[in-house]
């Protein structure tokens, strides 16, 4: 009896693909839902989808058929209402319902993102996003993009970065959340040990198709136009590994293979993955689970998708957004010459990089 008084259906799916159900409500500025058994909780911007929520809605159907559109003091209660149950469309509603009756209600304008100055209500853009956030329902793809633009426009940073996160978090190919999110990506660089090869080639930074998991990926090649096809490849960074999937058989130059099936290995550092793609089947001596050290063998680059063998690294952030990397140590350089020692070197198309002298 307890979970079904607590378990409204309320069903959250959330942007990573899980899914939860009961009831959910806000309290003290924060979002929980409540399983019956637990209460979790919440981001608003890791929801995809609320569905099932027949109870809730019905509730505030009574409520607002039975409140008074004339009575300040109604619309309040319903407004509070509606936010304790995470209906924020129909409390910012309410909300403005209370200035219609009242224009000076303290609660109604700070809900509605005002603030007093020298005795009048104004609306800085900070608190104007917050208001318009508000009004939007989760999964909104349309809303988000909109309001990311207003964002744009008016300076708001902070929002700007939120909106553009929630966006790929909904689709990660978004093309104008991509855009807006990379500035703030870049300023999350990670750092890597030593190259992920002895020796290559950076044929380029952020791989096709363009999406938030490849926005920052590097590919290496072989030098001189050469492949990679057999070298051995060096876990790049110290951890555990994370996942190994290698069930493709190398194939001839020039052979095709839908994309999104490479062969990989997955090592976690800290809430950071690094993914090897390209590797040879069965080439990975390591088991999911087990700790590896920089410098370690995770494998032989192979040719799962044809062509003449290539790497690829991907650094993932706890939202599996690409990131930016750096090599503490490496050589480096560009042409004939020799590469010469570089300390948190950047990566960039059409260098060279290998494995400083003594690194892991």
């Amino acid at each position: 009896m307890l979970i079904c008084a607590a378990a409204w259906g309320e069903r959250v799916v959330f942007c990573d693909g899980t899914e939860e159900e009961g009831r959910l409500f806000y309290r003290k500025g924060k979002l929980y839902l409540d399983t019956g058994g637990r209460v979790l909780e919440l981001d608003k911007h890791r929801i995809a989808s609320i569905t099932d929520r027949g109870d809730t809605w019905n509730e505030y159907r009574r409520r607002r058929d039975a409140a008074d559109e004339n009575s300040a003091d109604d619309m309040l209660e319903l407004a509070r209402w509606c936010a304790e149950h995470f209906l924020m469309p129909e409390a910012m509603a309410c909300y403005r319902k209370v200035l219609k009756v009242d224009p000076d209600n303290y609660e109604a304008r700070t809900a509605l993102g005002y603030v007093e100055d020298n005795g009048r209500w104004v609306r800085w853009p900070e608190a104007e996003y917050r208001w318009r956030e508000a009004r939007l329902r989760c999964g909104d793809v349309k809303g988000y993009t909109e309001l990311a633009l207003w964002c744009l426009n008016k300076g708001v940073t902070d929002g700007l970065k939120e909106c553009s996160f929630y966006l790929l978090r909904l689709d990660p190919f978004h093309e104008s959340a991509l855009k807006w999110a990379r500035r703030f990506l870049e300023r999350d660089r990670f750092t890597l040990d030593r190259p992920p090869l002895e020796r290559a080639a950076v044929l380029k930074v952020g791989t096709e198709p363009l999406c938030a998991g490849t926005l920052f990926a590097v590919l290496f090649g072989g030098t001189d136009g050469k492949g990679l096809a057999g070298c051995e490849a060096f876990a790049p960074v110290s951890g555990t590994v994370d996942y190994v999937q290698l069930p493709w058989e190398d194939l001839p130059p020039g052979s095709k293979r839908k994309a999104g099936r490479e062969n990989f290995v997955i090592l976690r550092s800290g809430s950071y993955r690094v993914a090897l793609y390209g590797l040879s089947k069965g080439s990975c001596p390591l088991e999911a689970g087990r700790p590896v050290k920089a410098g370690e063998p995770v494998g032989k680059v192979g040719t799962p998708a044809g062509g003449n063998g290539t790497l690829e690294l991907r650094v993932l952030n706890a939202d599996s957004f690409s990131v930016p990397v750096r090599f503490s140590r490496c050589l480096a350089g560009r042409g004939k010459a020799a590469p010469k020692p570089a300390e948190n070197h950047v990566p960039a198309a059409g260098e060279t990089v290998a494995a400083a002298r003594g690194a892991p």
